[in-house]
């Protein structure tokens, strides 16, 4: 969980969060990183869902304005005696970017 200082002129933009291709893009990262954003009286809260992942392996990165989220997670070796009839989980790289205003910086954010 994320939490972002809210300042109101900076987060007008949320009014539209979900509208615009340019936050939820039809990629197989969205799926994995299911987000739910909430508006509180001075910040907004980023709840990420990372079943699977480890804290080490997920990192944040503010750069222009957007905060970038970025998890990783090992591909478990398959034993010989196992075959999968049928997989879900996701292993590899995966990414989201949330736009939070030019005026944000890495002190504001917290994880």
């Amino acid at each position: 969980m994320m939490m972002i200082p809210r300042r109101r002129n900076e987060f007008d933009l949320f009014d539209d969060f979900f509208k615009g291709d340019d936050f939820f893009p039809a990629r197989r990262e969205t799926s994995i990183m299911k987000t739910d954003i909430k508006e509180k009286k001075d910040r907004y809260v980023i709840e990420i869902d990372l079943p699977g992942y480890e804290k080490e392996n997920i990192n944040l990165e503010l750069k222009d304005g957007y905060l970038e989220v970025t998890a990783s997670v090992e591909k478990e070796e398959n034993k010989e005696e196992e075959k999968f009839v049928h997989k879900e989980r996701f292993y590899g790289h995966c990414s989201r970017n949330f736009y939070v205003g030019d005026q944000i910086t890495e002190e504001d954010i917290h994880a």
